[in-house]
């Protein structure tokens, strides 16, 4: 893992400010949604926030690993859209040749974990495909059956 450069710390210093802009923007439009739709959060504000960290993390260090810092949540189905509302935030600032340098290094890292999104995504459709044609597939599947079963019957 390489350090940021002395001639980089400029740089840096807006990419995380621009995208602290971005996640503020971004957060408003799930509070707005929340008000305006009358609906719950469902962790989006939180999930937001970790993607945040994880992108300020890449863009301070210049790492593709990651800070074992606990919960990994690429994983959520809604960060690849979170990712997406950030990066569209970020295209939509004005732009001066400073913020541009910035918002270059921003939308880079923001790619790249969207790129890790998508392989991650095939990986475990790949994972559950051969589950599923292993020996003990239907043993899986009552599982699972039973698992949604369960709850929805005390519910009931």
């Amino acid at each position: 893992m390489s350090h940021t450069k002395p001639s980089d710390i400029g740089i840096l210093r807006n990419s995380t400010d621009l995208l602290n802009l971005a996640r503020r923007r971004v957060a408003a439009r799930i509070d707005e949604h929340v008000v305006a739709e009358g609906v719950r959060d469902h962790g989006a504000s939180s999930v937001l926030d970790g993607l945040v960290a994880l992108l300020r993390h890449r863009l301070l260090h210049d790492a593709q690993e990651d800070a074992d810092e606990g919960e990994d949540y690429r994983d959520y189905p809604v960060a690849n859209a979170l990712l997406t509302a950030l990066s569209a935030e970020i295209l939509a600032l004005p732009e001066t040749p400073e913020s541009a340098a910035a918002a270059v290094e921003v939308l880079r890292v923001t790619a790249s974990v969207q790129a890790e999104l998508s392989l991650r995504r095939a990986q475990h459709a790949e994972e559950l495909e051969q589950r599923l044609r292993a020996p003990d597939a239907f043993q899986l599947l009552i599982e699972v059956a039973h698992d949604f079963r369960s709850p929805l019957a005390s519910i009931l």
